[in-house]
Order: C-alpha cells, then structure tokens, then sequence
C-alpha cells in the first residue's frame, strides 16, 4: 500500500479541544508569525500532535489519519507532511505536550463503529485506541475497504 493509515485517538478532553481548535478549524498564523513558528507555507494551517516520537516517526506525507471516539471513527485526513514543532504546538494549543505534529487537509467526516473497524483490524471488539498507532499495510488496506464499503451509494433516476 503506497500509504499508511493512522489511528488517532481523540476522545480525552484534551484531544477534543485540540482536533476542533486545529483539525475541524484551520488554525491562523499571522505573517510575521511564520518564520519563528517555523510554519511550512502560506496561509492557514490544520495541525495534529502526538506526544510520542515513536509512531509518529512511522508516519511519512499521504498517510491517512483517522480519528476515533465515542466508539467510531468520525473523520479522516490526508498527512501533507510532518515536524517536530513545540512552538507550533503552543501557538495552535497554547500547550507543548504535543510536538510530534502531522499538517492535514480538511478532514471528511466518516462513521465507522469501533467494533467494526476492530473487527477488520484483527482486534478484540473490546480493544480501545488509546494512543496514536500507524497500522501495517495489511490493516491499512483492511481499514480503506471497510471505509470504502461504509460510504452511502448514490443512484440516479
């Protein structure tokens, strides 16, 4: 598979507040802001972090971040590219706990129940994301069928 799929667990507190602040909304950057933010191009930004270095090293520019809580996966985003940036991460979240960023695209929202996605996963229906995990390629290509097969079919009259 050309890329990896990323399970991003955003169902603390925390994890909520930032996906809205800087997933769901784009987060800005003032021009005279972006050299010492470091920021990798013009305009506004959508931004995730990890705490761990580990899996996020894993990660490469078009993987596919999914994020999970409240028992599904609701959304995706496509990886634009990666950096260790703990002054992006307190510009974007006012807190340096996550400076293993992933840049993205404007996530689409998807619905995909946790039992489900375990399920094609090779997981226990019980087992819960806990941290950031860059899946193989087989559970890559499991998870994109199972998201490929979860969307509405449109017909025309």
């Amino acid at each position: 598979m050309p890329f990896n799929v990323i399970l991003c667990p955003a169902s603390h507190l925390d994890a909520v507040r930032n996906y809205e602040l800087s997933v769901e909304k784009p987060v800005k950057i003032a021009e005279e802001e972006r050299a010492r933010l470091r920021a990798p191009h013009h305009g506004d930004i959508r931004v995730w972090g990890a705490k761990s270095k580990v899996q996020w090293d894993k990660a490469k520019t078009g993987d596919l971040l999914v994020f999970v809580r409240s028992g599904a996966a609701f959304a995706c985003a496509r990886c634009l590219g990666t950096q260790d940036n703990a002054a992006m991460a307190a510009h974007a979240w006012q807190a340096m706990e996550w400076p293993y960023l992933f840049y993205v695209e404007a996530p689409l929202a998807i619905s995909i129940p946790v039992v489900q996605m375990n399920a094609a996963l090779g997981y226990s229906p019980k087992y819960k994301i806990r941290q950031l995990l860059v899946l193989t390629d087989s559970q890559s290509s499991a998870l994109m069928e199972l998201m490929q097969s979860s969307l509405p079919v449109h017909t025309s009259r």
